[in-house]
This record gives C-alpha cells, sequence and structure tokens, in this order.
C-alpha cells in the first residue's frame, strides 16, 4: 500500500512543468502602431522623476493621469462590453505608451529610429489576462486620441468566452 501512494506521488510530481519553461502566450502587437514613434510608457509604481527617460523605465502614470485615464477608462469599457465580466476581471493593466510626436528630438539616438509616418495610435496598453497563476496571456490595445480603438480584440468575445478551470496548474 505505501508503495502504491509512493508511486502515485512520484508520479503526479514529475508531471510539473519547471516554471521556467512556462511562457506567456499572446502578441503586445504594438508593432504597427506605435513601434517607431516616440513614446514614453507610463504605469502604476513607475518612476517618478519630472525628468523622463527616453528609453527602458516606465514613468509614474499620475504624471499624466488626467490625460490618460479618460482614455483608459474608454478602452476598458469597450473590453468589457466586448468580452464580458468573466473576462474582465482577470484582466491587469500592465502600463500604456503615449506618442509625443513633438519629443522626437529627444529619440534621435534611439534605436529603432523614430518615423513618425509609422505612428497609427496615440496610446497602446498593455494588458495581461491570467485565468489561473503562472499562466499569462499577454494583450495590446492600440487607441487614437479619443479613445476609439485601433486594432482589433485578440480575445474571445463573451458569448465565445469559456471559463477557465481554476484548479488548473503547471502541474
Amino acid at each position: 500500500m505505501i508503495l502504491f501512494y509512493l508511486i502515485s506521488f512520484l508520479n503526479s510530481f514529475s508531471q510539473c512543468i519547471n516554471e521556467d519553461k512556462i511562457s506567456s502566450g499572446g502578441d503586445w502587437d504594438n508593432y504597427h502602431f506605435t513601434y517607431f514613434c516616440p513614446t514614453y510608457e507610463f504605469s502604476f509604481g513607475g518612476d517618478t522623476s519630472k525628468t523622463w527617460n527616453v528609453v527602458n523605465d516606465e514613468i509614474d502614470i499620475n504624471q499624466i493621469s488626467n490625460s490618460v485615464f479618460p482614455i483608459k477608462q474608454k478602452v476598458e469599457v469597450a473590453i468589457l462590453k466586448y468580452a464580458g465580466k468573466r473576462f474582465f476581471k482577470k484582466l491587469k493593466f500592465i502600463s500604456v505608451e503615449v506618442v509625443y510626436p513633438d519629443s522626437i528630438e529627444k529619440f534621435s539616438g534611439r534605436s529603432p529610429f523614430c518615423n513618425l509616418d509609422s505612428c497609427r495610435s496615440k496610446y497602446f496598453f498593455y494588458y495581461s489576462y491570467s485565468p489561473v497563476e503562472k499562466a499569462d496571456y499577454h494583450i495590446g490595445i492600440a487607441a487614437n486620441e479619443y479613445g476609439e480603438i485601433q486594432n482589433r480584440f485578440d480575445f474571445p468575445g463573451e458569448k465565445n468566452f469559456r471559463t477557465i478551470d481554476s484548479t488548473l496548474t503547471i502541474c
């Protein structure tokens, strides 16, 4: 009997996936919207300095809250309408890129080079959908200066959404 339990334990343990082998799914897909643009990225808990870094460091979103929060709200209302509450409650805001065409000179040394002709959106929102722990799906939403969505939603609508069993784990 003890041997049976030991074999069962080892068998269930051997079916676990190493965390380092798990990768996120989805695609932010900002390439056609803001990738070649002079952008600053904002997030909750970002750098609070008033001197904005042009590469890498996210800036605290509260520095632009008056301009971005109404757009963020419009984007999230559109997501909620399309995908429904069950999907939306597992969605986490990561950050937002904002295009600043008047700052193109500050980005002159950046690679890839900025090209204002390729800027199709004013805002690009980064979200992560996490139905279970350690499983993420990247979602990117492009929006114009009025909060109108510029790309298609790459996730199921409410009618086609199927709840994922929350008892699933990496094992």
